[in-house]
């Protein structure tokens, strides 16, 4: 037979458990940004830019590598660029397919922006907004 007094204690912590973890994947709004989304980063903005004009900005690359994968479609991928200036580092990163009938490369727009240091202390590093790194 059950002995339901043992039961109760049970039920209440897993209650407790599945109403934490429903809470677990939400920020209190106390913790959610207020601003305006950012899309631009060392003055590489990830919806209007594509690679020419970001070289444009930037100048040639230091670095440029190119990834496939077998899950991937064939004749894509993804492109790394990546600059380095004064001890930081800059890397872009796109995905890219070949169109089938013309054969050229077809390249998205930046999909992603870093930046990174070890002297990131003495520099606002990688952040956005009025924080935007200037690359110069």
């Amino acid at each position: 037979m059950i002995n339901h007094k043992n039961i109760r204690p049970f039920w209440l912590v897993c209650l407790l458990l599945v109403s934490q973890l429903l809470l677990a994947d939400h920020l209190p709004a106390s913790k959610i940004a207020q601003s305006k989304p950012e899309h631009v980063l060392a003055g590489v903005n990830v919806y209007d830019d594509n690679i020419e004009s970001v070289i444009k900005l930037l100048g040639k690359p230091d670095k440029m590598a190119s990834t496939t994968n077998a899950d991937y479609p064939p004749g894509s991928g993804e492109h790394s660029y990546e600059w380095n200036r004064d001890g930081v580092r800059l890397r872009v990163g796109t995905e890219f397919r070949t169109d089938e009938t013309s054969k050229k490369i077809i390249e998205s727009a930046p999909m992603i922006v870093d930046v990174w240091s070890a002297q990131a202390q003495r520099r606002s590093l990688g952040s956005t907004g009025k924080g935007a790194v200037a690359w110069s």
